[in-house]
């Protein structure tokens, strides 16, 4: 019997991490990524170094936002506090 079914593709939002699978079309393997569920807030004047230094962030009116794994790492050397959206 043959089998009409779509590549497979899951979601887990976790307090510590957001996890994505997703089977290719002929299933025999499965990519799985994660990041961490967490971000860090700072002055928009650290715009500048974190431009220099290459991480990615997303800018708002008044502060940067560091997301993810980056969060985690840039948070021991700028310092601030490490939140969790959920």
């Amino acid at each position: 019997m043959a089998s009409n079914q779509s590549p497979g593709r899951g979601l887990d939002i976790g307090t510590a991490y957001i996890v994505s699978a997703r089977s290719d079309e002929t299933k025999a393997t499965t990519k799985i990524s994660s990041v961490r569920d967490c971000f860090l807030s700072l002055p928009l004047d650290q715009a500048p170094a974190l431009d220099i230094s290459g991480v990615e962030y997303i800018e708002g009116a008044e502060s940067v936002f560091v997301v993810g794994n980056e969060a985690v790492n840039l948070v021991g050397v700028l310092g601030g506090d490490l939140r969790r959206p959920l």
